[in-house]
């Protein structure tokens, strides 16, 4: 999910992943979005997951990422005993809400002398997401109180998994991604809560000018550009308009993450589609330098439910 510098919200994509989110999995979906023509992003919030930052630094290198402090005040409170969660959780507010990195440090010192010793489980949690979380605190109040949390995010999560559960199983994965996508495209169908969040980003915009020097204004003065048909210029380490022709070049049949074997006879099976042959569905029908066309259409009719979604 993101949210534009017009304080538009937006869902960006869908991925199925593998189990897995790994640096790997979130740097094919940065990439992909960066490709897409997403030209910079002022700021991250996540919920602590250990690859995303490594691979938001690698396609936006000047992208400011910070843990979502809900989170991190919901993962402190399931170390402590149930008498204590009320003193843990206003303990910790000073150190969320202090108004620089020095004062938080210093809030963090005392908390820590005082929960330390029965709960070190919270300070180690607290100390590992440092990093992502002191960038919080350089900005001003207004900009915190619309990143503070990852809320936005989670209330959308929660209408995809009771849209899921209604429907217990699927027969494939793109039968599920459809079944996400339409959930989605309910989740506000007047247009009344897109308007309240585009309110509520009115006041930190002007925050975010100032913090950002001009950036996110230069992405607005992008769009327009765009919009009207004009030439624009890469910006922020995006894509110059050479590079993006080289890649409308590219064969869309190519992944580097699907086997090349696979690619390959795809390709040439559109080839001759396109030269007005029939598709072959028996093997030794159609041979094409080397590869045995209809066998692998039949292999992937019978492979259907392994492939990928873009593969289908």
């Amino acid at each position: 999910m993101a949210v534009t510098v017009d304080g538009t919200r937006d869902i960006l994509g869908i991925w199925a992943g593998d189990g897995g989110e790994g640096a790997k999995h979130w740097l094919q979906a940065f990439a992909e979005l960066k490709n897409r023509g997403v030209e910079d992003v002022l700021m991250l919030v996540c919920d602590g997951l250990k690859g995303l930052p490594d691979a938001v630094e690698t396609v936006w290198p000047r992208t400011v990422v910070r843990t979502c402090i809900v989170h991190l005040i919901r993962n402190s409170i399931r170390y402590c005993a149930r008498q204590d969660w009320d003193k843990v959780a206003k303990d910790l507010k000073p150190v969320y809400t202090a108004p620089s990195e020095a004062a938080a440090t210093e809030r963090f010192l005392e908390f820590s002398e005082k929960w330390g010793g029965k709960y070190p489980a919270v300070i180690k949690l607290w100390s590992d997401a440092w990093a992502e979380m002191v960038p919080f605190l350089s900005f001003d109040v207004e900009i915190r109180k619309v990143i503070c949390s990852t809320n936005a995010i989670e209330s959308v999560n929660a209408r995809i998994r009771k849209a899921v559960r209604a429907r217990s199983h699927f027969p494939s994965e793109a039968a599920a991604l459809k079944c996400v996508y339409m959930a989605l495209m309910s989740l506000d169908p007047t247009g009344k809560g897109r308007r309240r969040w585009t309110m509520r980003w009115k006041a930190p915009q002007n925050a975010f000018q100032i913090a950002f020097d001009g950036r996110a204004r230069k992405a607005a003065e992008i769009e327009q550009r765009r919009a009207e048909g004009l030439p624009v210029q890469s910006a922020a380490g995006a894509l110059s308009e050479e590079r993006r022709e080289q890649l409308d070049e590219i064969d869309p049949a190519w992944c580097p993450a699907w086997p090349v074997e696979w690619q390959r006879c795809f390709h040439l099976v559109r080839l001759l589609l396109e030269e007005g042959g029939e598709l072959p569905t028996a093997p030794g029908v159609v041979v094409r330098q080397g590869e045995d066309l209809g066998r692998w259409v039949r292999s992937v009719r019978l492979g259907w439910d392994k492939l990928t979604s873009v593969q289908q």
